[in-house]
């Protein structure tokens, strides 16, 4: 049989266990959501750079995305041309 003193120890523990679950569940729950959501926006950005929106257009849809990352895709989307290797010479 357990003590008083014991038995609060024991659910102090058990409480404390619980509560690290729920935030390591918490954080790699946000953490996964934000990952797959990013993907989405790159893979949907792309789309709609290829229709002919703008990256400013683009930027206000996403949630994760921001400008400067949309303007990195359409850069490795459709560079700009090299004159050098247009040169005959």
């Amino acid at each position: 049989m357990m003590t008083k003193v014991g038995q609060l120890f024991e659910e102090e523990k058990i409480q404390y266990g619980r509560e690290i679950e729920k935030n390591v569940t918490k954080n790699v729950t946000k953490s996964v959501t934000k990952s797959v959501t990013k993907t989405n926006e790159l893979k949907f950005s792309k789309i709609l750079l290829h229709a002919g929106l703008s990256i400013e257009e683009i930027s206000n849809a996403m949630t994760v995305l921001t400008a400067d990352d949309i303007r990195k895709i359409a850069e490795r989307t459709n560079p700009t041309p090299d004159i050098r290797k247009a040169d005959p010479k």
